[in-house]
């Protein structure tokens, strides 16, 4: 069954958060993490299915759904859970920030790698823990981080490591190596690691696999928050619907602790949406990808051609991390909003030097993306 990605979709005007921002309806927005495509069959008669019955009360996980989770993660990443762990949330970022307060006390030092997702570097702040950053270095065609650095850190009295895992914004998929590496190091100094695994169903590269951090040792599973949802893969963040995999009974405990009369329940049209992208949304998912590929490829392609940035290729997301530093522009979200593109700026990754671009969008607008991006790049 062939998918349409290559409609365009005009979403100026809809309250979108991505294409309403910028003010000038020309620029194609390719800064926030939602993608351009309609939802899958699936996922909306499910919605048509529960606005038709008309009540839209407060919901809670029917247990056909949670059952959906425990299968699909022992199925598609060896791991298994078991339902109490499961803690169902409006988001993620809300997840952060519990995270945040669930694990120590007040002054307590949270670590996070950077360049990362900005709600990494405010959630620490906003729930009265000290932030602690340590860098991917870039090596040659790779991102890597420097474990020895690494343990210096966690030496130091950090109670709990965000980990981002695919890592936003680099794309990066950490090994098993890799993972087990981060265990050792936080096993030693007895740190909760809160894994963001939400893009783990994005894999672009067919040679790697998402390998959740908490499937790593049993050690690490009870030492561990996993953060997952279906809004990211299958584009549907506007429906509010994510999950924490908390098998340590006290870390559960304080983790819903700390989100009471704070953190919303998860809406029902939610649940209803994510059951249908698990159960039925398969095939549509690996055309995304596929397609996503095509799209990175071309972009790729692009950065290539131009002398004055470069960019290692994301292995999983549809969000690409490019260094512009040669270009030595003070604001680049306004600068490629002036060419009519949309970008995201490094700064608020902690990396001034890089931009962020999303290419979870049409061919067609790709296309004219590239070629603005082209243009901007040789007259700056």
């Amino acid at each position: 069954m062939s998918y349409d990605f290559d409609t365009v979709i005009n979403r100026h005007n809809t309250g979108s958060l991505k294409w309403d921002y910028f003010k000038d309806p020309d620029v194609i927005s390719m800064w926030v993490a939602d993608m351009d495509f309609k939802v899958a069959s699936p996922i909306l008669e499910a919605l048509h299915k529960e606005i038709d019955f008309g009540v839209l009360g407060y919901s809670q996980p029917q247990e056909k759904l949670n059952e959906l989770i425990i299968e699909r993660i022992s199925n598609n990443f060896n791991w298994e859970i078991n339902k109490d762990w499961i803690v169902w949330l409006p988001g993620l970022v809300p997840a952060l920030n519990a995270a945040c307060r669930g694990v120590g006390n007040d002054g307590h030092k949270v670590l996070t790698i950077t360049p990362i997702y900005p709600p990494f570097l405010t959630a620490p702040r906003l729930s009265r823990r000290k932030r602690e950053v340590i860098s991917l270095k870039r090596n040659q065609q790779k991102w890597e981080l420097d474990f020895e650095e690494f343990e210096k850190q966690c030496a130091d009295g950090v109670k709990l490591l965000l980990l981002c895992n695919p890592h936003n914004p680099v794309g990066k998929v950490y090994t098993k190596d890799e993972l087990e590496n981060i265990f050792l190091i936080c096993d030693r100094y007895d740190i909760v690691v809160c894994s963001d695994e939400i893009h783990c169903d994005l894999i672009l590269n067919d040679e790697l696999n998402h390998i959740p951090y908490a499937s790593i040792h049993k050690n690490a599973e009870k030492n561990s928050i996993t953060l997952m949802a279906p809004s990211k893969t299958f584009n549907i963040p506007g429906l509010n619907c994510a999950y924490a995999i908390i098998p340590d009974k006290e870390i559960r405990d304080e983790f819903n602790k700390s989100k009471e009369g704070i953190i919303p329940y998860a809406t029902g049209l939610g649940y209803s949406a994510c059951y249908a992208a698990y159960k039925e949304c398969h095939a549509w998912r690996q055309e995304l990808l596929v397609y996503l590929n095509g799209n990175l490829s071309l972009l790729q392609e692009t950065v290539n051609s131009l002398e004055n940035v470069s960019m290692i290729p994301p292995e999983a997301t549809y969000l690409a991390w490019v260094n512009i530093s040669k270009l030595q522009i003070e604001n680049p979200m306004e600068t490629f909003a002036s060419y009519g593109l949309g970008i995201s700026p490094g700064k608020w990754f902690q990396d001034k030097d890089y931009i962020r671009i999303n290419f979870g969008t049409s061919k067609s607008q790709m296309e004219k993306a590239m070629d603005r991006f082209r243009k901007a790049v040789n007259e700056i």
